[in-house]
């Protein structure tokens, strides 16, 4: 049920706010609070629009007391242009524990953003009105850009995956697909298009055709054309998302925190900026070796300049790259140096023995240790002082201790959220 509290309705003629009683549910341009989803009116709202924030707040946490009217700010200073794209809504996460568990939230406040009806990324920016609102502005940029020139389709970055999209003259609705697809996966793919005569030397089929092609300077993908219909946005977006979503996560600070909330550990490829080789040897291993493994822990790729100063501090310099490790969230386990992390069943061998948790025990000081060596000595008839004992112990600790994870410290902070205990969902 709609409560008369929960939210106001709002003409889109006069944008006046008025109380929403005895009315049916409207979504339109707030010019007053934000009005509050429920879980009845969910799929209506998302039809309504392309674009929507969905803020997910509770009376008892401060930081979303703090951003409620900075979020209706917002939303009261959409540009007109954007009228019957945007939509701002409020979540109560105490009244609505199944919108909670829906979108997986854990933390409050909580900005979702959803795409056409798709579950997009975590807004995660500046919580002031500019910031939110630059932000709305660059998710409604167009998604894909349409090309004048054909030699433009002929020297695309490699470093990058394309979906391309050739059609005739009269396809706007297959474009108009395009776009939308574009708009849920942009991040992880480069989206172009073109028409008529623009494309007709580079579409010998002579109909509408949607090309993928792999970012061949990192990865082995093939280049692949969708056989379905194009006019079926589910089944459209299905691929392209396959196609997109990319094996190997590239780690920076402005994504570090949503890599890390995931809790899941990373197995990690330091590498020099401009090393695609082994970025592209790295795929080629997780995707013929180590693919079992994706779900259990995330394939990242790390720019050793970004996070340079911090991992300094574990004594691994540029001199030290490639370089492989494994984050548990917890500790940060660096492969050997002595070895080839490229050679075949190495990069495997290594992941081995981190589920097994023989990486944890030996830095711990396993039986390889030189401590549990010279105790099984000891107790075959030699004799060690106590002192002597623990002075070679807390020196084999000291080389042995694990290091602690480089990451965890980037999840999302207590300075900035409060948590939901999972009981509490």
């Amino acid at each position: 049920m709609l409560r008369e509290h929960s939210f106001h309705h709002f003409s889109a003629m006069n944008f006046q706010c008025k109380t929403c009683k005895d009315v049916p549910f409207v979504l339109s341009t707030v010019t007053c609070d934000t009005p509050n989803l429920t879980f009845e009116n969910i799929e209506e709202v998302f039809r309504s629009r392309e674009l929507v924030l969905l803020n997910f707040h509770v009376d008892w946490c401060p930081y979303s007391r703090n951003l409620v009217p900075i979020f209706d700010n917002a939303a009261n200073n959409i540009n007109d242009q954007f009228l019957d794209r945007v939509a701002f809504l409020k979540v109560d996460g105490e009244e609505e524990p199944e919108l909670l568990e829906r979108f997986q939230v854990s933390k409050f406040p909580t900005i979702k953003v959803i795409r056409h009806g798709q579950v997009g990324k975590e807004y995660r920016g500046q919580r002031s009105v500019d910031g939110i609102l630059k932000f709305v502005f660059d998710e409604l940029v167009d998604s894909v850009k349409v090309v004048q020139d054909p030699k433009e389709f002929l020297n695309l970055d490699m470093t990058k995956r394309h979906i391309i999209g050739l059609f005739e003259e009269n396809s706007l609705v297959h474009f108009e697909n395009l776009k939308k697809v574009a708009d849920t996966q942009k991040g992880n793919c480069v989206f172009k298009a073109g028409f008529g005569k623009t494309v007709q030397e580079l579409n010998s089929r002579g109909q509408n055709v949607i090309n993928f092609i792999p970012a061949k300077a990192i990865s082995s993908q093939s280049e692949e054309i969708f056989t379905g219909n194009p006019k079926n946005f589910e089944e459209l977006n299905k691929w392209v998302k396959e196609k997109c979503e990319p094996l190997l996560l590239e780690m920076t600070f402005e994504n570090a925190e949503e890599i890390v909330e995931r809790r899941i550990p990373l197995l990690i490829l330091f590498h020099e900026r401009e090393d695609f080789e082994s970025i592209k040897k790295f795929y080629d291993i997780a995707q013929n070796e180590l693919f079992e493994d994706k779900g259990k822990l995330l394939f990242t790729t790390v720019d050793f300049d970004i996070f340079a100063h911090g991992l300094r501090h574990t004594g691994k310099y540029t001199k030290n790259l490639p370089l492989f490790a494994i984050d548990s969230m917890k500790h940060l386990y660096f492969f050997p140096d002595d070895e080839d992390p490229f050679e075949e069943g190495m990069l495997k061998g290594f992941l081995e023995k981190f589920h097994s948790e023989k990486l944890h025990y030996e830095f711990h000081g396993g039986p390889t240790s030189k401590i549990q060596k010279k105790l099984k000595i000891t107790k075959t008839g030699e004799i060690e002082t106590r002192e002597d004992n623990e002075n070679k112990q807390s020196q084999e600790e000291a080389v042995s201790a694990p290091l602690e994870s480089a990451f965890q410290k980037l999840a999302p902070s207590k300075m900035r959220y409060n948590f939901l205990q999972k009981d509490e969902l």
